[in-house]
């Protein structure tokens, strides 16, 4: 399910911001130790389940910053564009969707799981506790 849209998402963050092959062994290295903290988390049974969420989302943040760390300078100018590109695109998907009687997100609306870009911040930019914008 997320596993192969997440591939997705990085496959396709690789080629737009022409990822070295060392950038891209770093992101894999940065994306396994995440996982297993995950599951780490998730089995984790003294946590209640606002606490796993809470540390799942933590964890999410550092996993962004340290990809956002690997970039070159270039490519985290390109980031910012391509971030910029995709909020405006979630925010006419969602204008449109107003107009309709469904209360339904639609099935492009943005979320965290959803965004490559979610999170990953600049060192100037205000920091982990700016949502990433």
């Amino acid at each position: 399910m997320r596993r192969g849209h997440g591939n997705q998402s990085m496959a396709w963050l690789a080629k737009k911001l022409n990822l070295t092959e060392d950038q891209k062994k770093q992101f894999r290295n940065i994306r396994q130790d995440s996982m297993k903290q995950a599951k780490a988390i998730r089995t984790d049974s003294s946590l209640t389940d606002d606490q796993k969420r809470e540390k799942m989302h933590q964890l999410r943040k550092e996993q962004h910053q340290q990809m956002f760390s690997v970039l070159t300078p270039e490519q985290k100018d390109q980031l910012k564009q391509l971030r910029e590109q995709r909020k405006k695109q979630m925010q006419q998907k969602q204008a449109g969707a107003g107009d309709q009687a469904s209360a339904k997100q639609p099935s492009g609306a943005s979320s965290d799981d959803d965004d490559p870009f979610a999170g990953m911040t600049s060192d100037d930019d205000g920091g982990p506790g700016n949502g990433g914008l």
